[in-house]
């Protein structure tokens, strides 16, 4: 439908809701679109470097699809998506010749199964904290997943509630 602020395009006939609104500015959004970003609360990160990190907080969640108690985003519908991951270590813990790793995994699989990483290693020295951050895109189909995973190689390290996991599907 037109009207005096652009043109929408309604998810089906007199849904109302609005799929696609194109403003008579040049605004293109697209209200559904699925996106989120969570947080942990921070805590304690079990040994290894392939641990399912505590995402357990929404900031927002658009379709509802990242579940807050399994950690996992399952993508509603096949296309590309945008991913990003920032943890906040603490140091005080880091096992000295380990190596820290963070990740995002589709389908519970390792660091290859999106090829979004990043590795810090041995004799490296940090005070207090340390950031990682990564991001990239990957292809997903209908009910494929994506979760954060990460942590030291050799001992436990701390994830802080500054850190974040986002996905956005880019079409």
């Amino acid at each position: 439908t037109t009207n005096s602020t652009g043109l929408e395009i309604e998810q089906g006939a007199g849904s109302n809701t609005a799929a696609l609104l194109i403003k008579s500015s040049g605004a293109v959004t697209t209200p559904n679109q699925p996106a989120m970003c969570a947080y942990p609360t921070g805590g304690t990160v079990a040994s290894g470097d392939q641990t399912l990190l505590p995402f357990n907080n929404t900031l927002f969640n658009n379709g509802n699809h990242f579940n807050t108690t399994t950690k996992i985003f399952t993508a509603p519908v096949a296309g590309y998506y945008f991913a990003s991951a920032n943890v906040r270590w603490a140091t005080g813990t880091f096992v000295q010749n380990n190596y820290i790793r963070l990740f995002v995994s589709k389908n519970d699989g390792d660091y290859n199964s999106t090829r979004i990483h990043v590795i810090n290693g041995n004799n490296e020295a940090w005070s207090n904290y340390m950031a990682m951050s990564c991001s990239g895109v990957a292809y997903c189909s209908a009910g494929d997943t994506l979760r954060v995973k990460g942590g030291m190689s050799g001992g436990t390290s701390e994830i802080h509630g500054e850190s974040s996991f986002n996905v956005y599907l880019l079409g």
